[in-house]
This record gives structure tokens, C-alpha cells and sequence, in this order.
């Protein structure tokens, strides 16, 4: 006896579903412009058994399409007929299953396959006001609000799903473009290194061959380099995104950096007749930070303002310290980029349109390993451009990696 007690007074997991259910209170409004049909449903629900529920009430088609654009409730019971107008045109006008409000419709009338017009429309449940219970309209109320949630929750997941699959398609799309040029980049140095080695082999009983191997010899070194630089800039992006680099941090010299930069870049700028300008404060500060990563930073950004400043253009570098953080400017007035190419040019795999001969070139990565670097650092990489204006990137280090002289060992 005692253990049958027991087993009837606890509660199963629909009990407890069903107390809390009751315990709910719901928002419904009701349109309709019979007062007494409001009162009706307002004393139904008033001793409903599943939840407590409060009814707002409007009487007409315009109000309710204001009104219900901006609030939102709990479930929604429409009139057939609300005056000289129909309910179906108010589901339709709401936006029917796409509106805000799970939407019920009511009818005292016989109209034939009036509930199959009120579902297409856009209602979630139709009910007849002749059979309406206390028990049936809190039914369809609670189970429209339920199914309405998770109607909108299967559309959100819906919506994510697509905007999953659009962002994959993108990434595929964008991977597929970078491997074809980088096949192309890789090809370039590599046909260049076996023609160069090919015509050494075949001039080698030539009576100038010696004068001859020297030049090839210089090609062969310059996409040798080339293709260095292309495999080093894939393994550090690689090693950045499966999280395996960590910065070797030292005290590094701000001016002897960016000096070694200016030195090592200083032929192609003289190349292109391109002014290059240092400014530094009078005192050069200490940066703690990866000394490599420092000068490959500062070497990405220099090389991507040559390649897109025209002969004759100005590149102005400079020092500067704030308050807050330290900067290290790279300005030019080259072809710039727009407000969309700023956002595309700092993500993998991107690389913007060639802007005229000889531009364009690369792993289109640049950027990206120079953004994830400084981020390593905790600082941050601030771009501005306007098209055919110039662009100013910066580094922008933490003023708490930086000093004017170093620490004292403790």
C-alpha cells in the first residue's frame, strides 16, 4: 500500500511539464467587434486549467495590424469577420506565419473549408466558437505558442544552416582561386629556375658562357627567392592558424628594425623612383616582441606599398608613441583600395583585383600573416585607404611592451 502511495504521488516528466504549463501566464489579444464574443472567451479563459492568461482586446482590422506589427504576444485570436472586413486579409496583411504572433482563427459560422483558407493564410490552429471549452481554447492557445517557438526555431536553425553552407561555399570558393594562383605563382619561379639552369647547361662551350652563367645564375637566385618567400608566407600561416605559433619575445630596437627594412627594400623603391621617408622621435623605443616577426611585419606592409605605389609615388614611414600604444606607420599615395577591399584584403585566401601591370601578384597573404602576428602580440594592425588616394597601415603595439631602456634583470 505504501509503496502504490508513493508511486502515485510522484510526478512524471509530463506532470511536471503540465504544472509548469499551468503556472505560465500567456498574452493573447483578441480581434473581433462583437463585445460579447470577448467577454465569452474572456471568462473561458478565466478558469482555463492550464496556465493563466491574460486577453487584450481590438475591434478592428487597422488598429490590429499597428498594433500587432510592433507588440508581440503569446498567441492571437482572429475573427472571421471583424466588421465589413475579413480576418484572412488581417492574417495575410500580419504576414501570416511570418508575423511576430502565432495566430488562431475564429469562426461562428459554417464556411466550408474555412480552416484550410485560415492555414493557408497563415494561421497555426482554427476553432469553431460553437465548441469552444475552457479545456480547448487553453489547448490551442498553449500548443500555438509551442509551435510557434518551434516553428522559428527550426527556421533559425534553417537560416544558420544557409548562412553555414553560403560562408563554406565562399571559403571553397576562395581556396579553389588561391590554389590556381598559387599553382600559377609556383610556376613562374620554378619555369624560370629549370630555363635559366637549362640555358647554362647548353652554353657551357659557349665563349662568353662564363658572363652568360653569371646573369642566368642571378635569375635563378631571384625565383629561388621568390619561391622561398611563397613557401615561408604558407608554413607561417599554417603554424598561425592551428595555433602553434607563440611569439619569442625579446627586447627589440623599433629604429634598428624598421632601418633594416628600409635598407633591405631601398633597391626596389630606387627601381620605381619612389621616395622613401623615415620619421623618428628622438629617442627610439624598446619593443618587447618576436624580433623575426617584427621585421616580417614591417617587411610585408613595405613591400605591399611599393608594389602599389606608381614610379615617382612617396612611402613615408613612421615612428610615434601615444599614451597608449606605440605606432609604426607605412603611408603611401598609390592606388589605395576601397572600403570593401580593406575588409577583403585582411582575410585568407583573398587577394584583389591586379590594378594594373605587375600588380596583384603574390600569395595574397601578406596581410593576413601580418594581422595575425601583431595580434600575437596584442596589438593590432589599423588600415586606412581611399581608392586611387594611398593607404596608411599601422602597427599598433600595447604601451605596456614598450620601453626607452631595458629592464633590470631581478
Amino acid at each position: 500500500m505504501t509503496s502504490r502511495s508513493i508511486l502515485r504521488t510522484t510526478p512524471s516528466q509530463d506532470d511536471i511539464l503540465t504544472d509548469l504549463r499551468r503556472r505560465r501566464r500567456y498574452r493573447v489579444v483578441m480581434v473581433d467587434d462583437d463585445r460579447g464574443d470577448y467577454i465569452m472567451v474572456s471568462r473561458l479563459l478565466s478558469i482555463a486549467p492550464r496556465g493563466q492568461f491574460e486577453l487584450h482586446h481590438i475591434d478592428n482590422v487597422e488598429a490590429a495590424v499597428e498594433h500587432l506589427r510592433d507588440a508581440q504576444y503569446d498567441a492571437a485570436l482572429i475573427d472571421y469577420t471583424i466588421g465589413p472586413e475579413s480576418g484572412l486579409d488581417l492574417l495575410r496583411r500580419l504576414g501570416g506565419r511570418s508575423a511576430s504572433t502565432p495566430m488562431i482563427m475564429l469562426t461562428g459560422a459554417s464556411a466550408g473549408e474555412l480552416d484550410l483558407m485560415a492555414l493557408e493564410a497563415g494561421a497555426i490552429d482554427y476553432l469553431d466558437k460553437n465548441e469552444l471549452s475552457p479545456q480547448s481554447l487553453a489547448r490551442a492557445i498553449v500548443h500555438a505558442h509551442a509551435r510557434f517557438d518551434v516553428e522559428r526555431q527550426l527556421q533559425e536553425s534553417q537560416r544558420e544552416l544557409r548562412a553555414a553552407r553560403d560562408r563554406a561555399e565562399t571559403a571553397n570558393r576562395a581556396k579553389s582561386d588561391f590554389l590556381a594562383r598559387m599553382s600559377h605563382e609556383f610556376r613562374t619561379p620554378l619555369n624560370a629556375i629549370i630555363g635559366f639552369s637549362d640555358a647554362i647547361r647548353m652554353f657551357a662551350s659557349h665563349p662568353d658562357a662564363a658572363e652568360r652563367a653569371v646573369g642566368y645564375a642571378g635569375h635563378i637566385e631571384q625565383s629561388s627567392a621568390h619561391l622561398l618567400d611563397l613557401v615561408n608566407d604558407l608554413l607561417d600561416l599554417s603554424r598561425i592558424e592551428t595555433g602553434h605559433y607563440e611569439p619569442a619575445r625579446t627586447w627589440v630596437d623599433s629604429n634598428d628594425a624598421i632601418q633594416q627594412v628600409l635598407n633591405l627594400h631601398e633597391i626596389a623603391a630606387d627601381e620605381k623612383s619612389i621616395t622613401l621617408e623615415y620619421h623618428r622621435p628622438a629617442e627610439s623605443p624598446l619593443i618587447l616582441a618576436d624580433d623575426r616577426a617584427v621585421r616580417q611585419m614591417l617587411t610585408n606592409l613595405l613591400s605591399n606599398a611599393i608594389k602599389f605605389t606608381d614610379p615617382g609615388g612617396r612611402i613615408d614611414v613612421t615612428l610615434q608613441e601615444t599614451e597608449d600604444h606605440l605606432d609604426i606607420m607605412i603611408s603611401d599615395n598609390g592606388i589605395g583600395m576601397s572600403t570593401s577591399d580593406i575588409s577583403r584584403a585582411l582575410e585568407p585566401f583573398e587577394q584583389l583585383a591586379d590594378h594594373g601591370e605587375g600588380k596583384g601578384h603574390g600569395s595574397g597573404l601578406g596581410l593576413t600573416i601580418v594581422n595575425s602576428l601583431i595580434e600575437a602580440h596584442q596589438g593590432s594592425l589599423v588600415l586606412r585607404s581611399r581608392l586611387g588616394m594611398g593607404t596608411a597601415a599601422t602597427l599598433r603595439f600595447p604601451s605596456a611592451a614598450v620601453e626607452y631602456d631595458l629592464p633590470q634583470a631581478s
